[in-house]
């Protein structure tokens, strides 16, 4: 499925409904997002994995952005932007 198009399919109340009841495994970011996703009949098994940093692992490395020679206006985003 092309990209694009995937918002799109997720706000047609068929498509959603077709992937919540014909998922085998899903992974989520909170409990509560895990039991809006059972209220809406997803009887796949769940997954919970939050959505942050250890920052027992991730520790600051000093000027990153010096080291990699990178502006100091920078804004970096890992995600999906969803209406």
């Amino acid at each position: 499925i092309p990209h694009s198009i995937v918002p799109r399919l997720i706000e047609d109340d068929m498509a959603r409904n077709f992937l919540l009841h014909n998922l085998k495994n899903s992974i989520v970011i909170c409990e509560s997002l895990k039991k809006m996703f059972e209220k809406r009949g997803c009887r796949a098994q769940q997954h919970v994995i939050p959505n942050g940093v250890d920052i027992n692992i991730f520790k600051p490395i000093g000027n990153a952005k010096k080291k990699l020679n990178l502006p100091e206006n920078l804004l970096f985003f890992s995600g999906m932007l969803v209406r």
